[in-house]
């Protein structure tokens, strides 16, 4: 695929909201044979569970957020991403449980005191027997999108006025 599709998925991402990827992703995880049980309408029970999904048996949530993490950012959100890992999955259809996996994905960046936070949080949660936060950033996320969604996107396009030919036409005569 080329450089231009992925600087259009990164543009876009960099300036998404954590609610405008949301739907995005979802539809990532189901076209990655994921079966998504569970989007968050951004309420006090989501406890850091954006959405959840189940593949293979094991039983993910995700942390979606806008941007870069700096240490001030980290500080707000930190309960939050604890929370994908610690707290039960509490959908229908889905036996009350800790997921198997968490994720923290991002638009943006870690900055590096907020990634050695996320070490020593996975260090406790083994001892715990909570799962590790994985983390997923702006560059994984940009690659997963264009390789996922390249049968949305055109590969060439043709001449041009045969586009605008058949966008001007009325739609009673035959179609070439």
């Amino acid at each position: 695929m080329s450089g231009f599709v992925e600087r259009v998925i990164g543009d876009w991402l960099t300036s998404a909201s954590e609610r405008s990827y949301q739907l995005a992703f979802a539809a990532y995880l189901a076209r990655s044979g994921h079966a998504v049980k569970y989007v968050s309408p951004h309420s006090t029970l989501e406890h850091g569970k954006d959405i959840v999904s189940v593949r293979q048996g094991e039983l993910n949530a995700y942390q979606l957020k806008a941007g870069n993490v700096s240490l001030a950012t980290w500080r707000g959100i930190v309960d939050e991403v604890r929370e994908a890992a610690t707290v039960p999955v509490d959908v229908p259809g889905i036996r009350r449980r800790v997921a198997d996996r968490a994720y923290l994905v991002l638009t943006g960046r870690l900055s590096d005191p907020v990634r050695h936070q996320i070490s020593l949080i996975n260090e406790d949660h083994a001892t715990r027997g909570f799962a590790q936060i994985e983390v997923i950033e702006i560059d994984e996320l940009v690659s997963t999108f264009a390789r996922v969604f390249e049968a949305f996107c055109p590969n060439e396009i043709g001449a041009l006025h045969r586009l605008v030919e058949l966008y001007l036409r009325d739609g009673s005569g035959p179609q070439e």
